[in-house]
């Protein structure tokens, strides 16, 4: 993880590694974030939804068509109808807060399926609280729910350094927790950039995945 303080441009982007830890893990979502010299953000998702989506490439791009249109059906009166000049529904939250102003002053996205508001959720949480940027993005997470859009809703996922009296009170509820690991990037990996005063920016990227911030002309 890289954080740093500019003036200048700072591009948040996740980066595979090959011979990672997370080399043999299948993630279909990546993230960019971008805040420049005056002060224009962008935070961007793109995913191809299944893993290598719709297994169609373009032959003169190389772009990878997605699936996204799995997530329509074919039952009459769904909100989810299958229907000319519709758009399916997804999973995919990139986040922008604006200031007190209306200039943009947060931008921030994870990955995680289903998972996505509840990690997004936490981390702007903790940020109200007063948490340093890199601060809110390392803390124990557990997830509620399978993040897979076809999985059980009473599943959570807690990392095995999540407090005992959370684990107890999701098993109370009803709940069948599942411990993983410490950092585990099944409970998602966010990327953040915050605009501060004078034109200074901070970029931050969740421990638990390949990311770097970079801050720089």
């Amino acid at each position: 993880m890289s954080n740093g303080m500019e003036k200048t441009a700072v591009v948040a982007v996740v980066e595979r590694v090959r011979h990672s830890r997370y080399a043999k893990t299948v993630q279909r979502t990546k993230r960019l974030y971008v805040h420049d010299e005056d002060g224009s953000s962008v935070s961007m998702l793109q995913s191809v939804f299944h893993s290598f989506g719709s297994k169609v490439r373009d032959p003169e791009t190389g772009v990878l068509f997605h699936t996204r249109g799995a997530m329509f059906t074919l039952q009459r009166g769904a909100p989810a109808e299958l229907a000319p000049g519709r758009r399916p529904p997804h999973t995919l939250c990139p986040v922008m807060v604006d200031g007190a102003s209306g200039e943009p002053h947060l931008v921030l996205a994870t990955m995680g399926g289903r998972a996505q508001p509840q990690v997004l959720a936490r981390v702007l949480l903790a940020l109200d609280a007063g948490a340093a940027l890199a601060g809110a993005l390392g803390p124990p997470r557990f997830i509620v729910g399978d993040a897979d859009t076809s999985g059980s809703y009473r599943v959570a996922a807690a990392e095995r350094d999540v407090p005992g009296v959370a684990v107890d009170s999701l098993t109370a509820n009803g709940f069948d927790v599942r411990m993983i690991g410490e950092l585990d990037e099944a409970t998602g990996h966010a990327q953040a950039l915050r605009a501060g005063a004078g034109g200074s920016v901070e970029g931050a990227s969740d421990p638990r995945a390949d990311g770097k911030a970079i801050c720089g002309p």
